[in-house]
């Protein structure tokens, strides 16, 4: 099994910016590829800039996982569905409800409910959602994923 772990960005809601240097944080966003799946963890409002700086073809993106319904989680969602309309968004109810309020454009996608503990299997991948505190408005999770062995 081949993978790979790509974090696009792990900066706070307003990414920290360092003008003249090359360091900056972006929000959090993570891309997992493991064979042939690509999984992105969170689409943020900076996601078109951090895939063009890691050079991930949008088109190649088939699962979202969305941790929770703020603008830093979901804000990119609009930017990769121009780029791409086949791929499934992962995601409380709540959230889900969130999305569809906020994006319009976004009614055609896709959507599976996941909750606590219930975990989602993507053939090799199994990623299994559990609640963080973040936010009293949206349910939000973390996830741990397993891959069944060591990724090369």
């Amino acid at each position: 099994m081949s993978g790979e772990i790509i974090f696009l960005g792990t900066g706070p809601t307003e990414p920290v910016r360092m003008p003249g240097r090359r360091e900056e944080r972006t929000n959090s966003s993570i891309i997992l590829r493991v064979d042939d799946i690509t999984v992105l963890f969170d689409c943020t409002l900076n996601f078109t800039e951090q895939i063009d700086r890691e050079r991930i073809a949008p088109e190649s993106i088939e699962h979202v996982f969305i941790s929770h319904g703020h603008l830093d989680a979901i804000g990119g969602l609009p930017q990769l569905m121009r780029k791409n309309k086949n791929f499934i968004i992962y995601a409380s109810d709540a959230t889900r409800r969130s999305i569809l309020e906020n994006f319009k454009s976004l009614k055609g996608i896709e959507f599976k409910i996941i909750e606590h503990g219930k975990p989602v299997k993507l053939n090799k991948i199994e990623i299994t959602p559990f609640n963080v505190i973040h936010s009293e408005k949206f349910p939000t999770f973390g996830f741990r994923i397993n891959t069944g062995g060591k990724i090369k």
